[in-house]
């Protein structure tokens, strides 16, 4: 009976100080959207940023959804997304992450050689933030295209935040793990 309780014990300390990593949608509603780009949604359903060339975004251009002053706070671990990216026949686009326009965190895209078909690319992405807390930075999602054509279409959405929880337990936490401490004991000794 000694060992179950100290292993219950020791098992609801451990929990105690465990990190709990928790998500949110990022709210988008400071970044900016230039020609091509279009966002709906909001920060209870989600988001979905959409980059579309046309006339005014083509050849060997790039266009971005971007927040100059993006602040990741000491919490913040990584940014999660999910995209998609149509790349027409015979194009060479890209879907990227940068931070300060210098960093590339992610990029997905590449040459479609058809001179017919839709090369479709989607999957789920990471931004590693850790190294950047405490900072202000630009954050931009953007499409990049090395090419004259305007047939190519990309998708971010399910844009999360990820933050871990301080690990250190509230006052009041501990008090009532104190008592509960105190009442096993207590159970434990008029048992015996």
């Amino acid at each position: 009976m000694k060992k179950v309780r100290s292993l219950v014990m020791m098992m609801f300390l451990l929990f105690l100080f465990i990190p709990v990593v928790n998500a949110d949608t990022l709210d988008l509603s400071t970044f900016t959207a230039e020609d091509g780009v279009t966002v709906t949604g909001d920060t209870v359903s989600g988001y979905e940023v959409t980059f579309t060339e046309s006339d005014d975004t083509s050849g060997f251009g790039y266009f971005y959804f971007y927040d100059p002053a993006f602040f990741v706070d000491s919490t913040a671990t990584s940014i999660t997304f999910d995209y998609s990216l149509d790349i027409g026949p015979d194009n060479d686009d890209w879907l990227v992450v940068a931070i300060d326009f210098i960093n590339y965190e992610f990029q997905d895209g590449g040459d479609n050689p058809s001179t017919t078909d839709i090369l479709t690319l989607s999957g789920t992405g990471m931004v590693d933030l850790t190294s950047y807390r405490n900072s202000t930075v630009d954050l931009a999602f953007g499409f990049e295209a090395n090419d004259f054509w305007m047939d190519s279409v990309g998708t971010f959405w399910n844009i999360q935040i990820n933050h871990t929880a301080s690990p250190t337990p509230e006052p009041t936490t501990i008090a009532l793990l104190g008592l509960g401490l105190l009442g096993m004991a207590g159970v434990g000794r008029k048992m015996s």
